[in-house]
């Protein structure tokens, strides 16, 4: 040994010795990744089914104090105006529930005398319209929540023909369940749909099977009569009925397909049941526009049901305020449509 004056030995890591640390190092952060993930997912669906027992509570505040649920969309004759008389869309649940999820100021942008789709001069409408309101996003969809053009409507009494445009969200109301063509099977027909009353598609389906309607059927008198659900009609049970469910796509070229809380024609804050239509459960609309059966082409996309949760979790709220999931392969042909429809008879023991 070197016992020179002023010597010292430095200690120190070898090349050999920096590398196992730092593949040490990286082999740590790669298990603990996961977990970390893992954990914010958990967090973000706790969040998404936090958000679907509000809406579910707030739709039963407004049954005890108008002793019915919310209508999912109203089709109805104008009062005023250039609309009177002229059947148009107006109110839609997540207009009607927004005093009762503390959201008064924002409630107060609404005119009950005006169609749901108008661009009134006042702007107030508008501003409705296009805020966006986190009780109704899901933090699992990683697309960014902005206003769009809806891709159809809005129908009605024509006045308006310039369609306003909307802010994106989540979260839909359960129509109710049908075969979505008047055939009312697979085969081809014309479009029967529980949320919409403004082609004369509920009093068909009225005609067919009242008790497949949903807790948010569209109420309306053009050519049947259709009231808001009260909770006495919901003979399956409360705990054996949809009420609301998460929609969203992974598709980014047809972000105009997806939710738009205050719009109120038909499809986008409301989806039926499709009976025999597993692909309305897929969560990317251009996939389910070409997945077969493809009865009545994409319009049963329109009305679908779909979450990006990690592992496909799709969670529903349920009339009696529970939150459940509901796994992507549940039967279509009798199970999911036993818990769209509030009165059809249905023993359902297990989806």
């Amino acid at each position: 040994m070197d016992q020179r004056p002023g010597y010292s030995r430095r200690a120190g890591f070898t090349l050999v010795e920096l590398l196992v640390v730092i593949a040490i190092i990286g082999v740590l952060v790669a298990l603990l990744l996961p977990a970390v993930q893992s954990a914010r997912e958990a967090a973000r669906r706790m969040g998404c089914t936090n958000k679907l027992r509000q809406l579910a509570l707030a739709a039963h505040n407004i049954h005890d104090v108008t002793g019915r649920f919310p209508a999912g969309n109203h089709y109805r004759k104008g009062t005023t105006g250039q609309w009177l008389d002229k059947y148009d869309y107006y109110e839609t649940w997540s207009i009607s529930v927004l005093p009762y999820l503390e959201q008064p100021a924002i409630a107060q942008m609404w005119d009950p005398t005006t169609p749901n789709a108008y661009n009134d001069p006042s702007g107030k409408m508008d501003i409705l319209r296009n805020t966006k309101l986190n009780i109704y996003i899901c933090p699992s969809d990683p697309n960014p929540f902005t206003s769009s053009k809806p891709a159809s409507g809005p129908g009605g009494s024509s006045v308006q023909t310039v369609v306003a445009n909307h802010m994106q969200s989540t979260y839909r109301g359960c129509a109710g369940s049908t075969w979505g063509n008047s055939s009312f099977s697979l085969s081809s027909g014309g479009d029967a749909n529980w949320d919409d009353a403004g082609n004369s598609q509920v009093a068909l389906l009225m005609g067919w099977n009242s008790g497949m309607r949903g807790v948010f059927v569209s109420a309306t008198d053009f050519k049947t009569s259709v009231s808001p659900v009260r909770a006495a009609e919901i003979t399956d049970g409360t705990a054996n009925t949809l009420m609301f469910g998460e929609y969203a796509t992974a598709s980014k070229l047809t972000l105009n397909r997806r939710t738009l809380w205050a719009y109120a024609y038909t499809s986008y804050n409301l989806s039926d049941v499709t009976i025999g239509q597993s692909r309305t459960l897929i969560a990317d609309y251009d996939i389910c526009k070409v997945t077969p059966p493809t009865t009545n082409g994409e319009n049963q996309c329109k009305r679908g049901w779909g979450s990006l949760h990690a592992g496909g979790t799709l969670n529903f709220a349920f009339c009696d305020g529970s939150v459940r999931n509901v796994p992507k392969n549940v039967d279509m042909n009798s199970v999911l449509p036993a818990l769209g429809s509030i009165g059809n008879g249905e023993t359902i023991t297990d989806f």
